[in-house]
């Protein structure tokens, strides 16, 4: 929400509760992992290079600390 709201984007108050918590019956998108699982392939590697990195470069440029998601992103990327 701080990345966003650094960028120009103000999102509604409950935006991390919906796309976290909706159904995907709910929605267009689908998360990368629930359809691989439903495509039957239990482990693709995740697109964290996209979903987390690019997020952080943008969050650095704008002077948005993402401690949670840069330690996630460290830790997906040991793993791989």
């Amino acid at each position: 929400m701080a990345v966003a709201k650094a960028n120009g984007h103000k999102l509604p108050a409950d935006a991390i509760q919906y796309v976290t918590f909706r159904s995907p019956e709910d929605s267009v998108w689908r998360p990368n992992i629930l359809l691989d699982r439903e495509q039957g392939q239990v482990r693709r590697p995740i697109e964290f290079e996209v979903t987390l990195r690019d997020p952080i470069k943008r969050a650095a440029e704008l002077g948005v600390e993402v401690p949670i998601m840069t330690t996630a992103y460290e830790l997906l990327k040991s793993a791989r």
